[in-house]
């Protein structure tokens, strides 16, 4: 067992593992066990339930992801590039790890887990995130007076589906989608 991170981290991690491998009701409590180096007890002192640890082990993707992005958002000064990094973290996290959302989300919702109730203060957290990014772009004058959460949500809502449509879709108008033009055409809109 790896010293330098929790046993419930090293539970956690092994669930992903095996959760992706296996789908939540093919794996056993005594997989995650094995996988994680740990006794099934142990896991026992942890997680009341499987249900509980894949619950966990949402809010636990949910947070990597938020802090990726709140790097990413804090490290770069230059607020358009905010966006545009942005863009490209998305970009790279769905192309990594967007097919494990898709099964989790599936498999949350054949177990009766309401993911929208999980993540909703995640989603929250996010939005506000962005829409501060906006707000500093408003009051330095790089962005003209709009409702800063408005137009967070349809900054997130276009990346999102048109990198699903990139990543995932791989229709007609897929290979036309150019990172660079998104990142333009959110920021400065279709007016000439």
């Amino acid at each position: 067992m790896d010293n330098t991170k929790g046993k419930k981290q090293l539970i956690i991690e092994a669930s992903i593992k095996m959760f992706c491998k296996k789908g939540f009701h093919k794996t056993k409590v005594s997989d995650i066990a094995t996988e994680a180096g740990v006794g099934k007890g142990t896991i026992y002192e942890y997680f009341d339930s499987k249900k509980q640890l894949f619950i966990e082990m949402m809010e636990y993707l949910a947070d990597q992801y938020y802090n990726k992005v709140l790097k990413v958002m804090n490290e770069e000064k230059n607020i358009t590039n905010k966006f545009k990094y942005y863009i490209l973290l998305e970009e790279k996290i769905m192309t990594k790890h967007g097919d494990l959302a898709q099964l989790f989300m599936q498999e949350a919702h054949s177990i009766g887990i309401d993911v929208h109730q999980i993540m909703g203060k995640k989603r929250k957290k996010l939005i506000n995130l962005i829409a501060n990014a906006i707000k500093e772009g408003i009051d330095k004058n790089i962005f003209r007076k709009i409702n800063p959460y408005t137009a967070a949500l349809t900054f997130m809502g276009s990346v999102h589906h048109i990198l699903y449509s990139k990543i995932f879709a791989k229709d007609d108008f897929s290979k036309e989608i150019n990172i660079e033009d998104l990142h333009d055409i959110l920021l400065h809109g279709i007016k000439k």
